[in-house]
């Protein structure tokens, strides 16, 4: 089994080294580590750990309950929150943030332990639980389009309707590679009328086309920021943009790529559910 990786919020460095001692003692690895409440979301987007040990107090204008708040909107990753505080308007924040259990200091090294143990073993499940529900509903959609009596051009619209409509964007379309391998061509999109749909896009410096060559989805929650966004996409106001291979049998097929107008939009778990109708398109 691979090596649980831990990421460890913590306003004193001399505590945290100590966690990070314990940690390692009990088998697990550190994934990065924060002492601020934007460190503590950057840190967690740069190495994506398997769970978050959280101070409530961190330094800073941002807290840890904010901090886990804003990573919760982001990741699927649990958060265990470290603190001294026990009254109730401490926890009544932090329960809306849905942590997956707290470490009320001082704490031992078995607590730890079994606290990670614990959250991890709810994460999985949830997890679990989630991408099933989500199977599920990307195979009804799939195969409901597949019975209609259409087009591939009108299945293709009818999957980007689907798209838009289970994740609440504003705009989806799909690509297929140009013959001079540069562009990506636009096959179908959906979507209102007020957006500019140019039908070839340079595959280099796209977010496309980053995931055409890494052959899996990529994420954007802050567009604009992203150093593959393209200036025709951010010029109509898109926030939030996923971009999603459609292969079959191993090949790729296209490139489908979905926009929302607002910030932080595509959750894990909507991109989960994109991933999984783009992953079933191979077989209109």
């Amino acid at each position: 089994m691979a090596k649980q990786n831990i990421m460890v919020a913590k306003d004193s460095i001399v505590v945290s080294r100590d966690i990070q001692n314990r940690l390692t003692n009990l088998g697990y690895g550190v994934a990065a580590t924060a002492v601020t409440g934007q460190e503590a979301i950057d840190n967690a987007e740069e190495s994506r750990p398997d769970l978050i040990l959280m101070d409530i107090n961190l330094k800073g204008p941002m807290d840890g309950v904010e901090a886990a708040e804003r990573i919760h909107k982001r990741l699927d990753v649990p958060i265990v929150y470290l603190t001294a505080q026990s009254d109730g308007g401490t926890l009544k924040r932090a329960k809306l943030t849905g942590p997956f259990g707290y470490l009320f200091k001082p704490f031992d090294e078995r607590d730890l332990h079994t606290t990670i143990e614990i959250a991890l073993y709810k994460n999985e499940s949830q997890i679990k639980l989630q991408d099933e529900s989500d199977q599920n509903v990307a195979l009804f959609e799939v195969v409901r389009i597949l019975a209609q009596n259409w087009s591939f051009e009108e299945k293709c619209k009818g999957v980007l309707r689907a798209l838009t409509r289970l994740s609440e964007a504003d705009l989806a379309t799909l690509r297929t590679v140009y013959d001079t391998g540069e562009f990506l061509s636009l096959v179908a999109s959906t979507g209102t009328d007020d957006y500019n749909r140019p039908d070839l896009l340079p595959i280099k410096h796209n977010l496309a086309g980053k995931a055409l060559e890494q052959r899996q989805y990529q994420v954007a929650n802050d567009y604009p920021a992203n150093p593959k966004a393209d200036p025709g996409v951010v010029a109509q106001g898109f926030k939030s943009v996923v971009c999603l291979p459609v292969n079959s049998g191993g090949q790729i097929l296209g490139i489908v790529s979905v926009m929302s107008q607002k910030p932080a939009h595509f959750t894990p778990r909507i991109v989960r559910v994109l991933n999984a109708i783009a992953a079933g398109w191979g077989n209109l």
